[in-house]
């Protein structure tokens, strides 16, 4: 399937536990996120709410393939327009592993920004 960017693999542990759950994010040219990727354990814990197999405020720790561990909760559940939705907590900590410098140059206009009409 050439139009899906990443995917998720997990030990299929999602009924709540204190036991630690096992998560990998595969994604691009074949790359491994070394965490448990943030996004992705967002993503989880919420269909694990979904699935009614954690509560709010039930907190779960995901490890990724390097041993990194995040954790993770439903804080509250809200609508987004007509749709029942979470907003999740996540908890880790991520390590400095490169730097950019961008420059903007003076006569540059689109460089500070535009607005699609």
């Amino acid at each position: 399937v050439s139009f899906v960017y990443g995917t998720i693999l997990t030990d299929g542990n999602d009924d709540y536990s204190e036991e630690i759950t096992d998560t990998m994010c595969v994604y691009a040219e074949k790359q491994v996120d070394r965490s448990p990727c943030g996004s992705g354990t967002s993503s989880r814990i919420a269909l694990q709410y979904f699935k009614n197999k954690v509560k709010v405020n039930q907190s779960r720790t995901f490890r990724g393939p390097s041993g990194d561990v995040f954790t993770a909760k439903v804080v509250k559940e809200v609508n987004c327009g007509k749709y029942r939705a979470v907003v999740t907590e996540v908890k880790g900590h991520g390590y400095f592993c490169g730097n950019s410098t961008f420059t903007l140059e003076e006569n540059d206009v689109t460089g500070r920004g535009f607005l699609l009409q």
